[in-house]
């Protein structure tokens, strides 16, 4: 009877573990895959799905080339855009585990001779894991600096590094705050090739793809040979096919890789462990990989923020890990949980996100978005008085645009008894905050707490999943975004109201004097024109360092709109007419694009040379 009891119960375990690990049918997702493909008007995607011991899935749905129909395999391989990151950042955890390097090792310690400019070096030196986990406080790649159609072969990440030399200044003391940067993943890459004497897709290759068994994948600066799936965009309701853009950002953003391949690494991240069952790197080289150190979050309790390459998710009630990318013509996301004993790669080759796709599989396989239990604390008494209001962006990604962001992209902090909301300008409640002890605070669906409130010598601190807020006066800003507002909306009345005016007086027989409408009018136009061509030029894909029409419009117009306002605002001081509205309708009008220009000329827009920028 004893016997029998423990056969019973090695069989319901047995079957017990098999039922948690069974996976639907995989056609009935590949249809309902197809059907959102369709319907987001994308051409087609890579998909790769995977347990711990199996792969459940590789393929996609869709074409791989539109024009001559044919469908995405298993072997097509797609631009992953910046899932590259974890690749390079998994190479040089093989030097750690090698004692070839130390992650806070300075990189100047590394290589004198870089173009790094950091007023805190000597207290605060940027180190090799700043670099890797976006801490360095660099800007992101400047305009004249992302592609690369002069080389026909890689050139090395130190000549990749000089045109990124605009972007590599700390413009905050390194080690806290956090903003995605591409031209810090240029230095990681320079930092492998320098320790190894190799280049970045040949150490790459030898110390990653090949021994996960990632035979396809690689670093390809140009169009590989292999079987390549065709990049789109979308315009007027047709795919139009992208060009391979070779870019100055190969360790941080040129790996094509198949839905095998990627199988395949989906696995390796999952088990820790190679097919013959070694290991790569050691379980204390993931673990730093899969967490936050660096930054103020980490150093406050978050260690769930943006490790090394690597970020964490909360998704389906399910610790989720990995990165996404974008790269011309295509989208991707490779994602793992352990938790989950599951993981999934999707790869669209137009510039739409896969989001929808993603959580089609995720939900097939997992159930719906759900919370587990958490812990969650009651808030401190002093809480609301210290960090209720008003809060801006400090951490901007792209330094060109940051004024904008400053503006926008504002928070506002409304407590309720032990509910905390986030509140956007523009959206109004978009979030609601749980704590989880020590100001660290859970979102409306996280199992583990992404942001933080704290204070740091005078400012009132928000972390808020990884992005820098301070506590402002709210009607202080919300003064300069209304003067802002007014100033352009003024510019762009008189330049309406302007342009109708010299139409109309042209055909007059007695003619008013045209001089104090010219000047102002000259400059409301520059100020459009100049507007029209950075739009132009940021959407045109090319090489960035040319000197084209538009961008060179973007200069004249720039200077044209700050040289004639400092003219329409003499001439407001003696104008003749003895329409007192006129007068102010002008004065107003001059005051208005007098102080529109100089704030963007303290923001380095007047002069803006996007061929050099």
């Amino acid at each position: 009877m004893k016997t029998f009891s423990l056969l019973f119960l090695y069989f319901y375990l047995a079957l017990s573990l098999q039922a948690q690990h069974h996976s639907p049918p995989i056609q009935p997702l590949l249809d309902s895959l197809e059907a959102v493909i369709i319907d987001e008007k994308i051409p087609g995607a890579l998909i790769s799905i995977v347990r711990s011991d199996s792969i459940i899935y590789t393929g996609g749905v869709g074409y791989a080339n539109v024009e001559d129909s044919v469908r995405v395999s298993d072997q097509h391989l797609f631009r992953l855009g910046s899932i590259s990151k974890t690749m390079t950042a998994l190479a040089l955890m093989r030097l750690v585990e090698d004692n070839r390097l130390d992650l806070q090792t300075p990189v100047m310690d590394i290589d004198p001779n870089l173009s790094i400019t950091n007023r805190w070096r000597d207290t605060d030196p940027i180190t090799v894991e700043h670099a890797l986990e976006h801490t360095t406080g660099f800007d992101d790649m400047h305009m004249h600096a992302i592609y690369n159609k002069t080389d026909e072969v890689a050139p090395s990440c130190k000549t990749m590094l000089e045109s990124h030399k605009n972007s590599l200044t700390a413009r905050w003391k390194p080690g806290t705050r956090w903003a995605y940067s591409n031209p810090g993943y240029v230095l990681a890459g320079h930092i492998l090739e320098k320790k190894t004497g190799d280049s970045y897709h040949q150490v790459t290759k030898q110390s990653v793809f090949d021994p996960i068994g990632m035979v396809s994948s690689g670093f390809y600066f140009k169009e590989p040979e292999k079987l390549m799936a065709q990049g789109y965009s979308r315009e007027g309701g047709n795919f139009t096919p992208i060009d391979y853009p070779s870019i100055q950002g190969g360790p941080a953003g040129e790996l094509c890789s198949n839905a095998m391949d990627m199988a395949t690494f989906l696995q390796f991240m999952l088990t820790r462990q190679l097919s013959d069952g070694s290991t790569l790197i050691s379980r204390q080289s993931f673990d730093r990989m899969e967490s936050s150190k660096t930054s103020y979050g980490a150093k406050n309790g978050l260690a769930n923020g943006y490790g090394l390459a690597i970020f964490n998710h909360w998704l389906n009630g399910f610790h989720f890990q990995g990165h996404d990318g974008g790269i011309d013509g295509f989208v991707s996301s490779a994602l793992y949980s352990r938790d989950a004993d599951f993981g999934y790669a999707v790869s669209v080759n137009t510039t739409k996100s896969p989001a929808s796709l993603a959580r089609k599989i995720r939900n097939y396989f997992l159930g719906d978005e759900k919370v587990s239990n958490r812990e969650e604390v009651p808030l401190p008494k002093d809480f609301q008085q210290n960090y209720e209001g008003f809060y801006t962006m400090q951490s901007p990604r792209s330094q060109l645009t940051y004024f904008l962001e400053y503006m926008f992209d504002a928070i506002e902090i409304e407590v309720q008894e032990d509910s905390v909301f986030v509140k956007e300008l523009m959206n109004g409640v978009v979030d609601t905050l749980y704590h989880a002890g020590g100001h660290t605070f859970y979102s409306t669906d996280e199992g583990f707490p992404k942001t933080l409130f704290s204070s740091q010598e005078k400012n009132k601190i928000l972390w808020l999943r990884s992005d820098t807020f301070h506590k402002v006066s709210k009607a202080n800003h919300l003064f300069k975004m209304g003067l802002f507002f007014l100033s352009v909306f003024m510019t762009l009345v008189f330049m309406i109201y302007g342009f109708f005016w010299l139409l109309i007086n042209v055909f007059k027989k007695n003619k008013k004097p045209f001089s104090s409408h010219v000047t102002l009018w000259i400059s409301t136009f520059s100020f459009v024109g100049m507007i029209i061509a950075f739009i132009y030029n940021a959407e045109s894909i090319g090489p960035s360092n040319e000197l084209t029409l538009s961008a060179l419009l973007v200069t004249i117009f720039s200077w044209l709109f700050l040289i004639f306002a400092f003219l329409a605002l003499l001439q407001s001081f003696r104008l003749n007419s003895t329409n007192r509205f006129f007068r102010l309708f002008y004065t107003i009008s001059a005051l208005s694009v007098i102080g529109l220009a100089l704030f963007l000329f303290y923001h380095d827009i007047i002069g803006l040379q996007m061929w050099n920028y």
